[in-house]
C-alpha cells in the first residue's frame, strides 16, 4: 500500500498544463505514491493524448468515465478516483498545479489521520514560461515576487483514505464545480473532529498555472444556489437513489450513441417558443411521457425568440432590448402599448435544462452540447442503477 494516492480530476484541459503537473509529481524526492487520473468524459483527442502520456508513468492509473455530453461534475470525478485509490492518504490535486520536488517528502512525516492540510496557491502570471525552474530550484523568492498568493482555496488537500471512505466522499449534489470542497472539509471537521491545518505558503509552496478565468461556464444562479444549500445544510433535494460513484460506458449511454451516429444531423422534435413559460411546461410533460427507447431532441438556435411588433416604437424597443442583452444588462422593455416582447437566450435554456436534470425523480440519460447560441439536447429515460 503506497503512502499517498494523488487523485487528479480532469476534463478537456490544456495538455501542456497536464504534462507539467504530472512531471512535477514524477520529479518528487519521495516516491511512495500512486497517481489516479480521473478523466470525466474528455473528447477523444484529449483522451488519447492524456492516456498515452500516463501509460509511460509506472505509478499512474488512468480512469475514463464516458460522460461526454453530461455536465461536468468535479465531485463525481474525485469520488471515482478516490474509490480506485490504495494509499494511506489521499491528495486531491487539480491538474493546473505544479509541486516542488520535496512536496511529498515535506508532508509525509507530518500527516496524521486526525489532521488535514489545505494549501494557499501561488498564481503564476499569464506569460510565465520558466516552469522548469520550479522543478530544479529551491530559490522561490523571484517566483514569489511575480506571483499572486491566493489563500482562499480548499480544493486541494490531504485526507486520510479511511476517513474519506467513512464520510462517503464529496457530495454529488454539487454538480459542475463550487462548494463541493468546502462542504466536504466542513463535514469531516464536524463529524470526525479532523483538524484543518493551513500549509505554509513559503516553506513548501504550491504553484498554480495560469488559465482563463472560469465562472461564466456555470449555469445561471448555480453559484448562488450552491452557496445557499451549503450554508443551510439543505440536501433534501438530493436523490439518494443514484449511486454515489458511477462509471459510465458507451453501451449504457443511449443518447451518446445516438449523437455519435447522427451528430449535426440530429433533427429536433421539440422547440422552445414564445411564451417561454408555456414551452417550459410543455417540455416537462413531454419528457415524463417518454417511453423506453424514445428520444426527446432539441436542436435549436436561440439568437432571438420573440413576438414581433409592427409599430416604430415597438421596433425601437426591440433594438434597445438587443443592445441591453449584448452588454449583459438583464433589464428588458417588456411592455410597449400593451405589446409584449420576449427574449429567450441560450443561457436561459441551458439553465432550465440543467435544473430540470438536477431536480427530478425520473432517471434520464442525456447528451447536452452548446455551441455559441446553438443548443443540442438528446434525452431518453433509463432505469435507475442501484
Amino acid at each position: 500500500m503506497p503512502k499517498f494516492s494523488i487523485v487528479i480530476p480532469y476534463r478537456n484541459r490544456p495538455i501542456e498544463n497536464v504534462n507539467r503537473c504530472l512531471e512535477s509529481i514524477q520529479n518528487q524526492t519521495y516516491q511512495d505514491f500512486e497517481i489516479i487520473f480521473s478523466d470525466y468524459g474528455s473528447v477523444p483527442e484529449y483522451q488519447k493524448a492524456i492516456s498515452e502520456f500516463i501509460s509511460k508513468i509506472p505509478q499512474a492509473k488512468y480512469i475514463y468515465n464516458e460522460t461526454r455530453g453530461m455536465f461536468w461534475n468535479r465531485s463525481e470525478a474525485l469520488n471515482l478516483g478516490a474509490e480506485q485509490a490504495r494509499g494511506e492518504f489521499l491528495f486531491f490535486c487539480d491538474v493546473d498545479l505544479i509541486l516542488i520536488p520535496n512536496f511529498l517528502e515535506y508532508y509525509q512525516s507530518n500527516l496524521k489521520e486526525t489532521c488535514s492540510f489545505v494549501f494557499p496557491l501561488w498564481q503564476l502570471p499569464k506569460n510565465f514560461k520558466r516552469h522548469h525552474q520550479i522543478l530544479k530550484s529551491d530559490n522561490w523568492e523571484k517566483l514569489f515576487k511575480i506571483s499572486k498568493l491566493d489563500k482562499i482555496t480548499k480544493g486541494n488537500f490531504f485526507i486520510s483514505r479511511k476517513i474519506f471512505k467513512q464520510s462517503r466522499g464529496f457530495h454529488p449534489f454539487f454538480r459542475v464545480w463550487g462548494y463541493e470542497d468546502l462542504e466536504f472539509v466542513r463535514r469531516v471537521q464536524e463529524v470526525y473532529n479532523i483538524q484543518l491545518l493551513e500549509a505554509d505558503a513559503y516553506s513548501c509552496p504550491v504553484f498554480h498555472q495560469w488559465h482563463p478565468a472560469v465562472g461564466d461556464d456555470l449555469p445561471i444562479a448555480w453559484r448562488h444556489l450552491g452557496y445557499k444549500i451549503y450554508q443551510n445544510r439543505d440536501f433534501d433535494v438530493f436523490s439518494t437513489k443514484k449511486k454515489i460513484v458511477q462509471l459510465y460506458k458507451k453501451e449504457n449511454r443511449p443518447t451518446l450513441r445516438y449523437y455519435l451516429e447522427n451528430k449535426t444531423k440530429a433533427i429536433g422534435n421539440f422547440q422552445f417558443q414564445y411564451p417561454r413559460e408555456y414551452s417550459f411546461n410543455l417540455f416537462y410533460k413531454k419528457a415524463f411521457l417518454l417511453k423506453e427507447n424514445e428520444f426527446l431532441i432539441i436542436h435549436q438556435e436561440f439568437s432571438e425568440i420573440k413576438k414581433e411588433g409592427k409599430s416604430r416604437l415597438r421596433k425601437l424597443a426591440s433594438l434597445v432590448n438587443l443592445f441591453l442583452k449584448r452588454i449583459n444588462i438583464s433589464y428588458r422593455i417588456t411592455d410597449i402599448q400593451t405589446h409584449h416582447e420576449e427574449f429567450i437566450t441560450s443561457e436561459d435554456i441551458e439553465a432550465f435544462l440543467f435544473y430540470f436534470l438536477l431536480f427530478q425523480d425520473r432517471q434520464f440519460d442525456y447528451f447536452f452540447e452548446k455551441k455559441q447560441e446553438e443548443i443540442l439536447l438528446i434525452l431518453t429515460p433509463i432505469e435507475i442503477q442501484k
